[in-house]
C-alpha cells in the first residue's frame, strides 16, 4: 500500500528565473478552484512545492490542457535542478522550440537526461498537450527507469504503463487520454515517494538508497528535495508534529519524511491493514485473527511486546482488550496467512453516529461541531481540518442529507468522520442467522449493527424482511445502517398518543392526519424505538401496513406565553428556534383539549384556523422536515378556529355496509347536530357500545346515548366516542320547565339550557326524532353538555310516552 504526502509541504526550491508559460502563484497562497475535487490534495502540495504552478488571480484551472514543454518543466522543477544547473542549459537540439524560449532549459535538460526523446525526428513537439502513455513515461524516467531496464518488458507504451501501474502513478488519476494541470499535478505528486533506480549496461535495475544500511529508500523527496526520513507508527513514534495532516495515517508503519524542524512533510506506509476481530486461544489476546469483510483465518505470530495501541485515533496504554467481542483494525507486516509482526492495534468506537439532517449539516459550519461532537479548532477558532480522517467524501461540504455519518471522538474531540453515500434497492433473501449475513438481489450484506462498534441509532435487517422489497441506506464500508422497507411508504405526519397498545407486538395508538384514532403495529423492535409516545412523527407503511419508517426529523416544544404565530411564520417561543420558523401551507395541525398534548381528545385542523398575532393558550410542539420549516404542530384547541368536523349524534341504527370501494365498513343512521344523518365510517368497529335506547314501562326513566363523531373532509366517520361523566346528567323528571330555557329536577335544582339547544325525543319504536317544541313538566330528560362555553346544556334528549 502507498501513500504519499498530504496537504502542505513547507520546503524551499529553488527555480529558474525563466518566464512560464503561467505563472507561479506566491507560496503557500490558496488556490480558490480546486476545493473538493479529486486532486485538491496532490494540486496543493506540488503548488506549494512550486512544481506545477497557478495563476495570479489565485486560481489553478485545474482542467486546462498541459503541453509537453510544460511538462518538461513540471518533472524538471521535481527533480529540483538548481539554477546554476539549469543555466547550463541554453540550447537543445530539438528543432521546433520556437515561441518557446522559455521552456528551452527545461526541455534541453529532460533531453539530455533521457527523459524526453521527441519524435525520432529531432521534434520535441512542445505544444502538444501530453497523453497519459507520455507523462508516466516521463516520470519513470526521471527517477531511472531507462529504456534498457530489464523490468520494462514488451513494447511502448505498455512496458512503462505496467511499471507505473505497480509504482502508483495512476492513483486517482482520471482515466483520460490528455493530462491536464489536476492529473499532472497527482501523477507527479505519487511520483514523490517512489523509490528510485539506478539500471546497468546489463538491463539490472537497482534499488537505490540513501545509506549503506538500505534502511532509507531514496525518493525524489529525500534526495532532491533534502528531507529526512525514519521508520516507525504514524501517532507514536512520531506524535503530532506535522505540517500535512497525519490523521489519516495514524497507526501505519512506514517510512516518514521530516523536515529541518523534525516535523513530518511526507509518509509511506509499509504495512498490510486488517481489520476482523481476535480468535481467543489458550494462550490469551491477539492470538489468531479473522477479518471481517473477507472471513479469512490469519495465523498470528507476533507477540504483544513493541505493539503500539490507540482508542479512537490516539496512543493509549489500555486500550479495550476483549478478544472476540469488539473490533479492530491491525496494521502488521503480513505473508499470506501469517501475521509476523502486529505494528499497531487500533480499537475504533463510534461516539455518535445518525443518518444526517439539513440541521445536522448546519451544525458543521453554525456550531463547529457534527452530531453532538466539537471539532479540534486552530488558532484562528476555525475547524482543524488536519485533526480528523474524513472517509468516504473529499470534503465536508460534501456530506449530504441523509448520509450515514459515524463519529469518532477522542478527549471530547472528534478524530475521525466516516460518511456513507450509497443506497441499494431490491428484494431480502438468502438471510442466514448464523452470521446475520443476507443478499438485496444479488449482493451479499451485512448490518452496520452486528460488526461496528458502538452504534446506537442503526436499525438491522432481519429474517422478517425476507421477500421484501427494501431500500438501504450504506454506511461508509458498504455496511446496512438503515432501511426502508417497501419503497412505496409514504411519508404521513402523526401524533404518537401511546406505546405499548395491547393486542399486537410493537403497537403504538396513533393519532393521523384525518383526525382518527387507530393502533398500528411496527414492523420490529429497532422501529418501535423510535417512536417517542406524545410526540410528533413523519412516518411510512410496508405493504403489511405495518410502520416501517420513522423519520428523525427534529421536535420542538415551545412555551405557550411566548409563542405567537403571524400569517405562516412562528414567531417566537420554540425552544431551539426562537424567531422566524416558517410554517409549511400544508401543514397539519393536530389540536388538544386541556392543559397539554398528553391530555388526549384530539382533533385535526389547518393552518389558516390557527389563531394568530397572539399568545397562544397551551403549549405547542412542532415537527420540523430537514429545511427546518414546520410540517406538523399540536397545539390547544382554543387556539384554533375548528377542526375536523365534529358531530354529536343519537344512533337510531348501526349495522354493518360496504363503501364504495367494497370495504366493509359501519352505517350510522339517525340525527346529528339537530339534523338526520347516514353516516359510513372509514372501517369496521369504529363506534362500539352502542346499545339503543331502554326504558321501563311507565316512562320514568330510559337509557339513552350521544355519540362525538369526528368526520374527516369527505363526511366519513372516523372515530366514535360516547359522551359520558360530567358531560352528561343522567335521567329524571322534570319538575317543572321554562320552554327551552331551563328545566328544574325534584330537588330543585334548576339547569340552564343554551340558548341553540338541540331536543330529541324518543318515539314508541325506541328511536330518536328531532323534537321542535318546548319541554314541559312531567318529561324525562336526559342534560348533555358539548362545549365549554357555560351557556347552558347544549342537548337534551325527552322521553314525553307517559303523555301519550
Amino acid at each position: 500500500m502507498r501513500k504519499v504526502l498530504s496537504f502542505v509541504l513547507v520546503l524551499a526550491l529553488v527555480l529558474g528565473s525563466f518566464s512560464m508559460a503561467f505563472a507561479a502563484t506566491p507560496a503557500n497562497a490558496g488556490l480558490s478552484d480546486i476545493a473538493g475535487i479529486t486532486n485538491e490534495e496532490a494540486i496543493q502540495v506540488v503548488n506549494d512545492l512550486g512544481i506545477v504552478t497557478g495563476n495570479p488571480d489565485g486560481t489553478f484551472l485545474p482542467e486546462k490542457a498541459v503541453n509537453r514543454a510544460e511538462f518538461a518543466a513540471m518533472i524538471t522543477r521535481a527533480l529540483a535542478v538548481p539554477e546554476s544547473a539549469l543555466a547550463g542549459y541554453t540550447a537543445t537540439s530539438f528543432k521546433d522550440t520556437a515561441g518557446y524560449g522559455w521552456a528551452v532549459p527545461y526541455l534541453a535538460f529532460c533531453q539530455s537526461k533521457g527523459i524526453m526523446l521527441g519524435d525520432g525526428n529531432g521534434n520535441a513537439m512542445p505544444g502538444r498537450t501530453i497523453n497519459m502513455n507520455e507523462a508516466v513515461t516521463m516520470a519513470l524516467r526521471a527517477i531511472g527507469y531507462t529504456a534498457n531496464s530489464a523490468q520494462l518488458v514488451g513494447t511502448w507504451p505498455s512496458n512503462y504503463v505496467t511499471v507505473a501501474q505497480n509504482e502508483g502513478l495512476y492513483d486517482n488519476v482520471a482515466k483520460v487520454a490528455n493530462v491536464d494541470k489536476a492529473n499532472a499535478a497527482q501523477i507527479i505528486y505519487n511520483l514523490l515517494t517512489v523509490q528510485k533506480v539506478a539500471v546497468n549496461s546489463d538491463g539490472e535495475t537497482v534499488a537505490l538508497w540513501t545509506d549503506k544500511t538500505k534502511e532509507d529508500p531514496a525518493t525524489l523527496l529525500n534526495t532532491g528535495l533534502d528531507c529526512n526520513s525514519k521508520d516507525g507508527v504514524m501517532g507514536d513514534d512520531f506524535g503530532d508534529d506535522a505540517v500535512i495532516n497525519v490523521a489519516k495515517y495514524v497507526g501505519q508503519y512506514g517510512t516518514a519524511y521530516l523536515n529541518s524542524d523534525k516535523e513530518v512533510v511526507a509518509f509511506k506506509a509499509d504495512c498490510t491493514k486488517l481489520v476482523g476481530t481476535y480468535i481467543v486461544q489458550n494462550d490469551g489476546f491477539g492470538k489468531n485473527f479473522n477479518t471481517t469483510d473477507a472471513d479469512v483465518d490469519y495465523t498470528n505470530k507476533s507477540t504483544t511486546a513493541g505493539i503500539s495501541f490507540f482508542d479512537n485515533g490516539k496512543v493509549d496504554a489500555s486500550p479495550a482488550t476483549d478478544p472476540g467481542a469488539y473490533e479492530y483494525t491491525l496494521y502488521a507486516d503480513v505473508s499470506g496467512k501469517t501475521i509476523n509482526k502486529v505494528y499497531s492495534v487500533m480499537y475504533w468506537e463510534v461516539t455518535a453516529d445518525d443518518m444526517v439532517s439539513a440541521t445536522d449539516l448546519k451544525d458543521i459550519t453554525d456550531d463547529q461541531s457534527l452530531l453532538g461532537v466539537d471539532f479540534t479548532l486552530d488558532d484562528d477558532d476555525e475547524i482543524d481540518l488536519t485533526s480528523f480522517e474524513l472517509v468516504g467524501v473529499a470534503s465536508l461540504d460534501k456530506i449530504a442529507k441523509d448520509n450515514v455519518v459515524y463519529v469518532y471522538a477522542n478527549d471530547n474531540e472528534i478524530t475521525k468522520i466516516e460518511v456513507g453515500t450509497a443506497t441499494v434497492t431490491g428484494v431480502v433473501k438468502d438471510f442466514k442467522a448464523e452470521n446475520k449475513k443476507f443478499a438485496i438481489d444479488s449482493t451479499k450484506y451485512r448490518n452496520a449493527k452486528t460488526v461496528i462498534n458502538g452504534l446506537e441509532n442503526a436499525a438491522n435487517i432481519t429474517d422478517e424482511e425476507v421477500s421484501d422489497t427494501v431500500k438501504a441506506y450504506l454506511d461508509a464500508r458498504g455496511y446496512v445502517y438503515d432501511f426502508d422497507n417497501d419503497t412505496k411508504s409514504s411519508d404521513t405526519v402523526a401524533f404518537v398518543d401511546a406505546k405499548g397498545t395491547t393486542g399486537l407486538d410493537y403497537a403504538s395508538r396513533l393519532i393521523l392526519n384525518d383526525g382518527s384514532s387507530k393502533v398500528i403495529n411496527a414492523k420490529n423492535q429497532d422501529t418501535f424505538n423510535k417512536l417517542t409516545e406524545n410526540s410528533l412523527i413523519k412516518y411510512g407503511l410496508n405493504k403489511d401496513g405495518e410502520i416501517s419508517t420513522v423519520e428523525s426529523y427534529t421536535t420542538a416544544a415551545g412555551a405557550a406565553a411566548t409563542t405567537t404565530f403571524s400569517s405562516t411564520t412562528l414567531v417566537k417561543g420554540v425552544t431551539g428556534y426562537e424567531s422566524g420558523l416558517v410554517i409549511k401551507s400544508d401543514a397539519v395541525v393536530f389540536t388538544y383539549e386541556g392543559s397539554t398534548w398528553a391530555t388526549g381528545d384530539y382533533d385535526v385542523a389547518t393552518i389558516d384556523k390557527v389563531e394568530t398575532n397572539k399568545a397562544l393558550n397551551g403549549p405547542i410542539q412542532v415537527l420540523l422536515d430537514d429545511k427546518d420549516k414546520v410540517i406538523a404542530i399540536i397545539m390547544s384547541d382554543k387556539d384554533c378556529k375548528g377542526g375536523t368536523s365534529d358531530t354529536y349524534a343519537v344512533i337510531n341504527d348501526l349495522y354493518n355496509t360496504t363503501d364504495a370501494d367494497g370495504d366493509k365498513v359501519q352505517r350510522i343512521e339517525g340525527f346529528g347536530n339537530g339534523a338526520k344523518v347516514d353516516l359510513l365510517t372509514d372501517t369496521t368497529g369504529v363506534v362500539t357500545g352502542y346499545n339503543g335506547v331502554s326504558y321501563n314501562t311507565t316512562g320514568s326513566s330510559f337509557a339513552v346515548e350521544l355519540f362525538k363523531l369526528k368526520l374527516d373532509s369527505d363526511g366519513v366517520v372516523t372515530s366514535a366516542t360516547e359522551i359520558t361523566g360530567s358531560d352528561r346528567v343522567d335521567g329524571f323528571v322534570a319538575k317543572s320547565a321554562d320552554g327551552r330555557n331551563s328545566v328544574t329536577a325534584g330537588d330543585d335544582e334548576m339547569f340552564a339550557l343554551a340558548k341553540n339547544v338541540v331536543v330529541y325525543e324518543v318515539n314508541s319504536d325506541s328511536d330518536y326524532k328531532l323534537y321542535s317544541g318546548d319541554i314541559k313538566k312531567g318529561d324525562t330528560v336526559v342534560l348533555y353538555e358539548t362545549d365549554d362555553d357555560n351557556d347552558g346544556y347544549d342537548i337534551v334528549v325527552i322521553n314525553r310516552l307517559e303523555r301519550l
